[in-house]
């Protein structure tokens, strides 16, 4: 079990996460003067804040985990998609400065307004799926000895992956909000990674969390119901 964070702790990594965030997207843009990428950090920011301090006050080992989720794959499947996934989750920001500072793409703003209700859109269900399962990792891992169980309320009735949902989406909607369409390639790149991530995860629970099979049977759909 993770260790729980202090406020100190958490309040560092947040600062460290925002700020490296603002550096990902502004360096390569060449200026700070970029609207966009200052309302997707401050959408970003504006959701980690109260669900971060709400976590604190709650359930602090969840927000461990969370934190320290390169230091919790056992499986090695996980560490090498894990290893594979950041650089190209990387390239998104960096693709998308770049195209602002060259001008690659015009993209419509009636779009762009979609896609950034897209993004908004994901916080708030990412801070619904917190609320029902406290045992939300980064790295797949089951630990029915520390009380994880199959979760079944809330989104997790519809399907039984809601975060990779929200999430896939959001890496197709995120590059159309900061206005680049070569941004697209690696938002969509990760999306198939997570389509694949969901496979074998799913797999893991089946053979290793309790009552899993049966949660699986009821609700059929892994990311989309009536498609997959």
């Amino acid at each position: 079990m993770s260790p729980p964070l202090t406020a100190g702790r958490a309040v560092v990594k947040f600062v460290f996460a925002v700020t490296l965030l603002a550096l990902v997207l502004l360096v390569p843009a060449g200026t700070w003067r970029w609207p966009a990428a200052w309302v997707f950090i401050g959408l970003y920011v504006a959701f980690a804040v109260p669900v971060g301090a709400w976590l604190l006050r709650t359930n602090p080992e969840l927000l461990a985990r969370r934190f320290d989720w390169a230091k919790r794959a056992p499986k090695k499947w996980d560490r090498v998609l894990m290893a594979a996934y950041t650089p190209v989750y990387v390239a998104v920001y960096v693709v998308a400065g770049l195209d602002f500072r060259f001008g690659w793409s015009d993209l419509p703003a009636t779009l762009r307004a979609v896609a950034f209700v897209l993004v908004g859109a994901f916080y708030p269900l990412l801070a619904l799926i917190l609320r029902e399962n406290a045992f939300l990792s980064r790295a797949v891992e089951v630990h029915p000895e520390e009380g994880h169980h199959v979760i079944t309320t809330g989104p997790y009735a519809v399907v039984r992956h809601p975060m990779y949902s929200g999430f896939v989406l959001w890496l197709l909607a995120a590059p159309v909000a900061l206005g680049s369409v070569p941004a697209l390639v690696p938002g969509a790149l990760i999306a198939v990674g997570m389509v694949v991530r969901t496979v074998l995860e799913d797999r893991t629970l089946h053979a290793e969390l309790p009552g899993y099979p049966e949660y699986a049977a009821k609700v059929r759909w892994r990311l989309l119901p009536h498609v997959f």
